[in-house]
């Protein structure tokens, strides 16, 4: 499980963890066309943040990948 804030969001997102994993989690941010905007692995982490800065306005999808199982939310940059 994860929290993403703040939405909608100008220059980042902050992404929670309810819980440090020992597991590699993939993010991918893709736009409503299913292309992918960006790609990151984080490992250990209750807590990251991603810039926005490159992306235009809109409305995005953040998946999130632990291993066994993939967590979509959807958020808006704006601005």
């Amino acid at each position: 499980d994860f929290r993403l804030y703040p939405n909608p969001a100008q220059d980042q997102i902050n992404i929670s963890f309810a819980q440090i994993t020992n597991e590699l989690i993939q993010l991918q941010i893709t736009d409503y066309t299913g292309r992918v905007i960006k790609e990151m692995n984080i490992n250990n982490s209750i807590q990251t943040s991603i810039s926005l800065e490159d992306l235009a306005s809109g409305t995005y999808i953040l998946s999130v990948f632990d291993g066994t199982t993939i967590t979509t939310q959807k958020f808006v940059k704006i601005y």
